[in-house]
């Protein structure tokens, strides 16, 4: 533990008496390391590589429901119905609100320092639009039980699931890995782990 006098400060007014355990250290905090360029580099076109697939699979599966979405819009429906369809057109609606974000991310950090590119695609994970976009799926099971609504979506198609209980998240893109004539150096932690797994 740091010898020293600590820096101190209350968290808020409300109490006038003596200090207690409600008090937070100012002292300034170590900064983590920076990632070396070429491990930040290989991170940030996965980042991009997995945002990019995402942004294209939301297009496409987006654009098949779109015209079904407009029919659901249109159609007359009663009580518990009514409330499904509310909650379909609302899911729809955030799916494409998070697309059009995941878009402006991507632009965003083409301007962007590597460092900061990273932290900014990093704020938006791609699960977050891919789950979105898996609850569409289930449009055509859901919603092909009320004759009103049948036909007006396409079935999913092989792998993409439904239902809009669950969620399929999209598998990453292999990890990009740059070949070097240098043996690659472990960290300690990694050769400890090997070494206690025998």
């Amino acid at each position: 533990m740091e010898s020293g006098q600590r820096d101190t400060r209350p968290l808020g007014q409300a109490h006038s008496g003596p200090p207690t355990d409600a008090w937070v250290s100012t002292r300034p905090t170590k900064a983590s390391r920076p990632l070396p360029a070429e491990t930040r580099d290989v991170l940030l076109r996965q980042r991009r590589a997995t945002l990019e697939a995402s942004i294209r699979e939301a297009d496409e599966v987006m654009g098949r429901y779109r015209a079904g979405v407009e029919g659901l819009r249109s159609v007359q429906l009663d009580g518990e119905a009514d409330r499904e369809r509310l909650v379909a057109l609302h899911r729809f609606e955030e799916a494409g609100r998070l697309l059009d974000e995941a878009r402006q991310r991507m632009n965003a950090s083409d301007g962007l320092a590597p460092d900061q590119a990273l932290e900014h695609l990093a704020a938006f994970p791609p699960e977050r639009l891919q789950g979105a976009i898996h609850l569409l799926h289930g449009f055509y099971d859901h919603f092909g039980q009320w004759p009103e609504c049948a036909g007006l979506f396409p079935p999913p198609r092989p792998g993409e699931g439904g239902g809009l209980g669950t969620r399929r998240l999209m598998t990453q893109p292999s990890p990009v890995v740059e070949h070097t004539s240098e043996p690659a150096r472990r960290s300690l932690w990694s050769r400890m782990r090997d070494w206690l797994k025998g």
